[in-house]
């Protein structure tokens, strides 16, 4: 099994928060849901 180094997976992981709450505020469907 590979290692991964403790950067990479907190960088990774950073990135993977930060791609979901793009996603997010780019198709905010909820709110607009909950303001309608």
């Amino acid at each position: 099994m590979v290692q991964i180094p403790l950067a990479i997976e907190k960088s990774l992981r950073f990135s993977w928060n930060d791609a979901l709450l793009a996603l997010q505020r780019s198709l905010p469907w909820r709110q607009t849901d909950s303001s309608q």
